[in-house]
Parts: structure tokens; sequence; C-alpha cells
């Protein structure tokens, strides 16, 4: 699973930049950047924009009975997470839906992620998890997108 996270951390930190330019190049917008690098673990920082990678869980096929247990594909499930926080749930709320669509856009461009993985495809997204922090009065939010990575193992 390490190599599965630190292989879609290589692929977004090389090419995330220049989806969210080509998306503010767009829609006349500015997207505010992330705040520090791409994170491959859950951290305390409570620096906004934040992208999490999030390990959620891994299966095996062997195929058919007749299948050496050499030969066989892992599936991986990896959740991304990206925060944003700001006093207007709608400027929030559209930061998150345009890093949904890098995430897009970089997934559909390269189903591979630059012959990392055998293949790499969409899973569930999830923008329902808002919470308000009382004391400060501003909005969090947090975009769930899962991606679901197949590894042949031979």
């Amino acid at each position: 699973m390490e190599d599965v996270l630190d292989g879609i951390k290589a692929y977004f930190d090389a090419g995330l930049a220049a989806a969210i330019t080509a998306i503010e190049t767009a829609r006349t917008v500015t997207i505010p950047d992330l705040a520090g690098a791409i994170r491959v673990r859950i951290d305390r920082s409570r620096q906004y924009p934040m992208m999490t990678l999030i390990p959620a869980g891994a299966t095996h096929d062997y195929g058919d009975d007749d299948t050496p247990m050499q030969d066989h594909w892992t599936f991986f499930s990896v959740d991304i997470a990206v925060s944003h926080v700001g006093s207007e749930p709608e400027t929030v709320q559209d930061v998150l839906i345009r890093y949904y669509e890098a995430i897009v856009d970089l997934v559909h461009a390269d189903w591979t992620f630059g012959a990392r993985f055998d293949r790499v495809r969409l899973g569930d997204t999830d923008f329902s998890i808002m919470t308000e922090q009382q004391q400060d009065g501003v909005l969090i939010q947090t975009l769930y997108q899962t991606l679901e990575i197949r590894v042949y193992d031979h």
C-alpha cells in the first residue's frame, strides 16, 4: 500500500498544478494553492486547502482456480481528502469542486499514472462532510474522492 500512496503522490505532484491552472484559465478564476505538500498520511496541520491520501483498503483476485498463486491482481482503494475552510460556504464549495475537477482530469489523462499502475479508476465522490467551527465562525468542508487502483502481481 505504501508504494501505491507514493505513486499517487508522485503523479499528483507532477500534474496537479497544471490541471488547476487549466481550470483557472478556462473559468477565469483563482484557485488557492495547496498549503504545503500533498500529504500521504493524516497529519494535524490546519493549513488550507489541504490534500491527504488515505489508505482505504485492498482486495486480491487470483482468477480461476487454475491460475498460479503468484499471478494475481491486487485492487487498492485510496481516498483523496481535500479540505478547505472559509467564512462563505459558496467559496469553500467552489474550491473543492475545482479540485475535484482537477483530480478527474488527471485520472482521465492517464489511467496508469505514468505506468505506475495497471489501471486507475474513479470511485465514489463525497462532498457531504461539512463542519463549522463555532469559535472562529468558519466552515470546513472536505471532499472525499476514492481512487480504485489495480496492480498486477507477478
